[in-house]
């Protein structure tokens, strides 16, 4: 029967002995080992490392500290990392790694064939190989090799020498593909008079300046200008030059989108209402509407629009004047005619209202100088040889002078009063 102790359990020192059987001697004979002479055993007494590796290879939880010592062998390896540090590393035929941090320092490193992606790169010397291009033509450039900066500024150089200017640069090529075109502050496109900016596929639009007038003609659709943030002015400041709008169906004046004014064929028309604040000229004006006086009102029929001396005002019609022949007196829009009398003819030319008055059956007759004049018939004068008149202060007969003066009368009277009727049928007429 066999007795078995239970122990606590501590962590070994070196001076520890450790129960084991001795299998070399004949009876086995059970003897105290300490923990000091087993490691001794392993490490120092078998002479190499090869002994506990051929008991085995793998060390969990352990680093292999090479401090102030090499390593040896035809490779390292090792399947979840390694960390290598030191200040040299010598002897390396091949490191094969996914993942390599740190410099490497050394000015020769031939067997580097492929550094994946850098985040930088440090190059302190001259850069050689089979994939460096020198050629000033950059023959063989490809995605995967290097060109040298030399070739690049020669290539480049020729290139600017090539197209050193903006007439070259355009014979090359003069589509922008996408690119816009910004010009600097203070600078200017200088076009000549007989350039154009030519705008659309097919040259819809063209802006230019001749040397004399400045052109903006457009050949499709509608010319839109539009301002969003302010006014829109276009003004003439030479003295003397005047703004046309000239359309060919007419010209239209919109307030927020609706017709106010439009200019056609015959003239002009107004939607809305129109005020003048001064005084104007019609050479003809048709209203198919009403008129209003300055407080709005548009009569009614038979009215008259009457000046007030600061506005209008519609009045009933009154008589613009009162007319009274021989003491009757003669209605407005009455009309007056004038009739031949004996010894009286009137002639009326219509179209120039003129009216002709001639007198007929005036007396006649014979006599000489200083006669008295009497009647030798009804109608008729003569002067007798014995009545005549000395004149001065000797008071002879003094009858001739009167009928003289009488007839004079007679005829100036009548004259008067053909006037008279003449004035007043020439009024009756424009009225």
């Amino acid at each position: 029967m066999a007795i078995i102790y239970s122990y606590p359990t501590v962590d070994p020192v070196r001076e520890d002995l450790v129960l084991g059987t001795d299998v070399s001697s004949s009876n086995k004979a059970t003897k105290n080992f300490t923990i000091q002479s087993i490691i001794d055993l392993v490490t120092v007494a078998t002479g190499d490392l090869q002994t506990v590796l051929n008991l085995g290879n793998v060390a969990t939880g352990f680093d292999i500290n090479l401090t102030n010592s090499s390593f040896i062998g035809g490779g390292f390896r090792t399947v979840g990392g390694i960390v290598i540090s030191g200040t040299t590393g010598t002897g390396f035929t091949n490191i094969t790694s996914t993942s390599l941090t740190g410099t490497v320092a050394t000015a020769a490193q031939p067997n580097i064939t492929s550094l994946g992606s850098l985040t930088a790169l440090v190059i302190d010397g001259p850069i050689s190989g089979t994939n460096l291009i020198t050629s000033t033509v950059l023959a063989g450039a490809l995605n995967n090799n290097v060109a040298s900066t030399l070739a690049i500024k020669t290539y480049v150089d020729n290139q600017v020498g090539l197209f050193d200017t903006l007439q070259e640069v355009l014979a090359n090529g003069n589509t922008t593909s996408g690119s816009n075109i910004v010009v600097s502050a203070n600078d200017d496109i200088t076009f000549t008079d007989t350039s154009k900016v030519i705008l659309g596929t097919g040259s819809d639009a063209t802006i230019e300046h001749d040397g004399t007038d400045l052109k903006i003609i457009n050949t499709e659709g509608k010319t839109t200008i539009s301002n969003s943030s302010g006014d829109i002015d276009i003004t003439a400041t030479a003295a003397t030059k005047k703004t046309i709008i000239n359309g060919k169906a007419g010209v239209d004046l919109q307030f927020d989108g609706s017709k106010k004014l439009e200019i056609l064929t015959g003239g002009a028309k107004v939607t809305g209402a129109f005020e003048a604040t001064a005084a104007g000229t019609f050479v003809n004006l048709l209203n198919s509407g009403t008129y209003q006086d300055s407080s709005g009102d548009v009569g009614t029929a038979g009215q008259i629009l009457s000046s007030t001396a600061t506005g209008t005002n519609w009045v009933t019609e009154v008589p613009l004047y009162n007319w009274s022949l021989e003491g009757t007196a003669i209605p407005s829009g009455a009309a007056v005619t004038v009739t031949d009398g004996a010894n009286i003819t009137t002639t009326w030319d219509a179209a120039n209202y003129d009216l002709s008055i001639a007198v007929t059956g005036l007396p006649d007759g014979t006599g000489a100088a200083n006669q008295v004049t009497f009647w030798s018939d009804t109608d008729t004068l003569t002067g007798a040889a014995g009545f005549t008149y000395a004149g001065g202060a000797t008071g002879q007969v003094t009858v001739l002078v009167y009928y003289k003066l009488v007839l004079y009368q007679m005829v100036h009277s009548l004259v008067l009063l053909v006037h008279t009727l003449v004035v007043l049928v020439l009024h009756l007429q424009i009225l």
